[in-house]
């Protein structure tokens, strides 16, 4: 305003010019200055960003190396067999069912099972398409095993005329789905290894019940699988089993409570194991095996060494130290 001012009249002389050039370089300079505060703001702001991105990072590890001190205790020569054993006798009787029931159910009983699998979230199992489900409901081949009409997909057109009443329908609805007939399988209804803490597993084996002992009537007879197939028995068992006394701590009872009460001949095969394995998860010695479980599984070779040594301690306190040292640091350069 003040050159404005100035310089609004007819004639100008040169100490006019003089005086806007020096007004002009000092609004330069007030420009530069205000430009270079931005670019100082923007950096600040960066930095503690940056700062604060190091520390949640610091934090998350020394959450890590807390949880590695925990396992200085932990007698790694302790054998696994006791829960291992427990797992894989469900999942293989699991497994063996399965395949059978593909095998030798109708393709209808299947989806039956997967869909309703689908509705059990602790479960896992993918919603089988619609379009399959509605063909093995409304055509005639619904009513033979999936692993035939997985089969026929492959036949030739005048092959497949032989087997079923609607060829195209067939490869329209199953042949476009091979990927997903591919992955079907078993395992979602297995148990994973190593296994989710115990309540979070017994929860899952509950919801399993009503589906395993579908899967289980495939190897028992008719009247026995019958005598199993409603949830009100099994939450009855559940409850019962819950109130057994729970194993105690030392290497001897883990070993004792090794014992599979499952053979391959049991008519109820997966009932009897998946019982077997919820009862297990309420005995103290679930927790300790599956500790160790958890880190033989994750642990790197480093990090056994470390733990092995007592080296875990001193990365605990370096990165507390360097935690305490950026908390610092922030709160001394606060100015926002």
């Amino acid at each position: 305003q003040r050159v404005s001012d100035r310089l609004d009249k007819r004639r100008l002389n040169e100490s006019d010019f003089e005086f806007a050039r020096e007004e002009i370089d000092a609004a330069a300079e007030a420009v530069s200055l205000l430009e270079e505060r931005d670019d100082a703001r923007a950096a600040y702001r960066e930095a503690r960003s940056d700062a604060k991105t190091r520390l949640d990072d610091r934090r998350d590890e020394a959450d890590r190396l807390r949880d590695l001190k925990q396992l200085a205790d932990v007698d790694f020569d302790v054998s696994l067999d006791p829960l291992q054993d427990r797992i894989e006798a469900y999942n293989t009787a699991v497994r063996t069912a399965f395949e059978r029931f593909r095998t030798e159910r109708s393709a209808r009983t299947l989806f039956d099972l997967l869909t309703d699998a689908a509705d059990r979230p602790l479960v896992g199992v993918d919603r089988p398409p619609q379009d399959l489900v509605e063909y093995v409901h409304s055509k005639s081949a619904g009513t033979e095993p999936l692993s035939d009409i997985v089969e026929y997909a492959d036949y030739s057109p005048s092959k497949l005329e032989h087997y079923v009443d609607d060829p195209g329908a067939l490869r329209t609805s199953v042949a476009v789905h091979q990927t997903y007939l591919d992955r079907l399988d078993a395992e979602p209804f297995c148990v994973d290894w190593p296994p989710a803490e115990a309540a979070t597993l017994r929860a899952r084996l509950d919801e399993l019940a009503p589906l395993t002992r579908r899967l289980d009537s495939v190897v028992a007879d008719d009247t026995a699988a019958s005598d199993v197939d409603t949830d009100s028995e099994a939450e009855a068992d559940d409850t019962a089993d819950a109130a057994e006394t729970v194993n105690t701590a030392d290497a001897a009872d883990i070993a004792a409570a090794g014992e599979s009460t499952t053979t391959e001949n049991d008519p109820n095969r997966i009932e009897i194991a998946r019982r077997d394995l919820a009862r297990f998860t309420r005995q103290e010695a679930y927790d300790r095996l599956r500790e160790i479980a958890v880190a033989t599984a994750t642990l790197s070779d480093d990090e056994f060494e470390r733990v092995a040594s007592g080296a875990v301690e001193d990365d605990l306190a370096a990165v507390t130290d360097a935690i305490d040292t950026i908390e610092t640091a922030l709160a001394e350069t606060d100015i926002e």
